[in-house]
């Protein structure tokens, strides 16, 4: 049979003219399938050089970005920033105490020495400790041993309450040299700024 009977055959016969159009389209989606599968397939050194250009392009077969070197450098600062605040050690001035000098205290105050300790006793201070510098018309006074800005607030406000219209008060960091991180340095002067004592 020739390629005339055969098609003469297939306009005459539905079923076998079903069959050839189900065979046609079964070549045809091969056909196709095999031109993907050929699109698909590269050979090892053409594989390679595609994956390199999406490295370059900062782009990994798997999608996810990769960093650029400008984003690389940047996080090293930082973490060389992290690591040099909270890690190495400097030498710096540490307050480790307080001492208040109060002006314009009436001798008769001054001369009650136990009055006083009983007066910072009530606040909790047992530790700090007076000293009377000197006495014309009013006396000045030391409070020495206060450890913290707190205890600081605590003096000046019952010293305060005791004569408000004389008194006048210095406070004075007692400091001491000490090695820590800058970030310990930068924490304490927050906390003594905080408190503004000064």
């Amino acid at each position: 049979m020739d390629d005339r009977q055969l098609q003469d055959h297939l306009h005459h016969c539905p079923q076998c003219a079903r069959e050839a159009k189900a065979v046609k389209a079964l070549r045809h989606m091969l056909d196709s399938a095999r031109e993907n599968i050929a699109a698909d397939f590269r050979p090892m050194a053409e594989q390679k050089e595609l994956v390199s250009r999406r490295v370059d392009t900062g782009r990994t077969g798997n999608g996810h970005s990769r960093l650029s070197p400008v984003v690389g450098f940047g996080l090293a600062a930082v973490l060389t920033v992290i690591t040099f605040l909270t890690l190495i050690p400097f030498n710096y001035t540490r307050t480790v105490g307080y001492e208040i000098a109060f002006d314009g205290v009436d001798k008769e105050l001054a001369d009650d020495v136990e009055g006083i300790c009983d007066i910072l006793f009530s606040l909790g201070l047992d530790q700090a400790d007076v000293d009377i510098l000197g006495c014309d018309s009013t006396c000045s006074l030391l409070i020495v041993d206060l450890k913290s800005p707190e205890e600081v607030e605590k003096v000046i406000a019952a010293f305060t309450d005791i004569d408000p219209s004389r008194l006048t008060s210095n406070v004075i960091p007692v400091q001491t040299r000490a090695s820590g991180t800058l970030l310990d340095q930068a924490n304490e002067t927050i906390r003594h700024q905080q408190m503004d004592i000064n």
